[in-house]
């Protein structure tokens, strides 16, 4: 994206995230997010709904995983840090800087622009 012998998306993510700022296109995303996180959803066993499961999964972390998700059309990529299970969930989710993140080298370092992660 920005220098092929040393490929970090930096700019290009400032860029996206310049472009989320602006209130016309911040609304079509939320818009968009609320769309789809309305939506019913469920587990199946072949033809008939997992109840149990299902339930497991209508949680804060999963709504949020999924808000998570749904960016990541949106910015190229996107990594989340689960955190610890504790009971049936995950209450440290968390989404890592993007500018951090080296997709092409599949790496994150904790500096920008880090040569090795």
């Amino acid at each position: 994206m920005e220098q092929g012998f040393y490929p970090h998306r930096v700019k290009a993510q400032r860029v996206y995230i310049d472009t989320v700022i602006n209130p016309h296109v911040h609304s079509c995303i939320t818009r968009m997010k609320d769309l789809v996180l309305l939506k019913e959803f469920g587990f199946y066993k072949g033809e008939t709904i997992d109840e149990k499961t299902t339930e497991l999964f209508k949680t804060e972390w999963f709504t949020n995983l999924m808000s998570y998700a749904l960016e990541t059309e949106l910015f190229g990529y996107t990594l989340i840090e689960l955190g610890d299970l504790q009971g049936n969930n995950f209450p440290n989710l968390r989404l890592l800087p993007r500018e951090n993140i080296s997709p092409d080298r599949e790496t994150f370092s904790n500096i920008t622009y880090q040569i090795s992660g």
